[in-house]
């Protein structure tokens, strides 16, 4: 999944309704409560900080990625999907 991470304070959300999991002691996430989007992740160590899905904005080939986090965790298949075909929209 990708995220940006923006300060807190930039964030604003309009037009949806929230709603807020704990997902541990020092982190939650919040949620459309609609249609149950996960849009942000919110860690107690950053509270100036929020982790946004980079799939829920409008406009994400805005936000190009500039690292990569917990890669001794990635599936070793992922270096190889460059390679794979692409199929255009959902149609497998």
């Amino acid at each position: 999944m990708s995220w940006i991470t923006i300060l807190t304070n930039d964030l604003t959300i309009t037009g949806l309704k929230i709603s807020v999991y704990r997902s541990s002691n020092s982190a939650y996430r919040e949620f459309c409560s609609n249609c149950g989007s996960h849009l942000t992740f919110r860690h107690a160590d950053s509270p100036d900080l929020v982790d946004i899905a980079i799939s829920t904005l409008d406009n994400p080939e805005l936000f190009a990625p500039d690292n990569q986090i917990w890669g001794d965790d990635k599936l070793a298949y992922l270096n190889e999907m460059n390679g794979l075909p692409i199929v255009p929209g959902n149609k497998v």
